[in-house]
């Protein structure tokens, strides 16, 4: 019974996060569409000299099933702009969020 709640649960996340995103291409792959979630989220960073500093960064969010074949420095295509994809900054049961700069 837990297992099925776990799975209906994780099954309603997908859907939201669907729901909730706009489609992109990654630049090698420009016909193979992906769900994407582009945010702006803070990132708190340390500084030796001036001490805890919160940074502003770009954050693109992919469907963990669709992101196996994305890599750290694939090019994201999302209404005409490109964004280099950087580091991996997140992951869960569900997705992997990338920095994201704009090209």
């Amino acid at each position: 019974m837990l297992a099925t709640a776990w799975g209906n649960s994780l099954i309603a996340e997908i859907r939201t996060f669907k729901a909730l995103s706009e489609i992109g291409a990654i630049e090698s792959r420009p016909n193979a569409d992906l769900y994407v979630q582009l945010d702006e989220v803070f990132i708190d960073n340390k500084d030796e000299y001036s001490g805890l500093r919160k940074e502003q960064q770009l954050t693109a969010t992919f469907l963990k099933s669709e992101s196996e074949s994305i890599s750290e420095s694939d090019v994201l295509l999302l209404n005409g702009d490109k964004y280099k994809l950087q580091a991996i900054c997140n992951r869960d049961e569900i997705s992997v969020t990338y920095i994201a700069l704009l090209l």
